[in-house]
């Protein structure tokens, strides 16, 4: 089992399955609102993305935690008022998360 360590790699893994869905609902969204699409993917996923951490849900506001995540440019990109993309939607198990040494098997 893969297991996701950082919050940073929470975020990007909630915003490519977000995408995911959204191709498959045949809709054009890239960006999502943090207050109510990715907080409430991230608590409705919680066991699978967070299974390091003890259960609980996030509030809204985001909390810092999340939000501080956003200022990587290289991987999170802004759209309107409080809407978030990512810069690349390739497949973070295969790209970013791998790579930074943040999964444990």
């Amino acid at each position: 089992m893969w297991i996701i360590k950082d919050f940073e790699s929470i975020l990007l893994v909630a915003l490519y399955n977000l995408h995911l869905i959204a191709i498959n609902e045949r809709r054009q969204e890239t960006e999502f609102f943090h207050e109510n699409e990715i907080i409430d993917f991230i608590n409705k996923h919680f066991d699978a993305l967070c299974y390091f951490k003890q259960r609980r849900n996030f509030a809204k506001p985001m909390p810092d935690q999340l939000k501080q995540c956003f200022q990587n440019t290289e991987i999170f990109k802004k759209g309107q008022q409080e809407y978030w993309g990512l810069v690349k939607y390739e497949n973070p198990l295969l790209t970013h998360v791998a790579t930074r040494n943040v999964l444990n098997k």
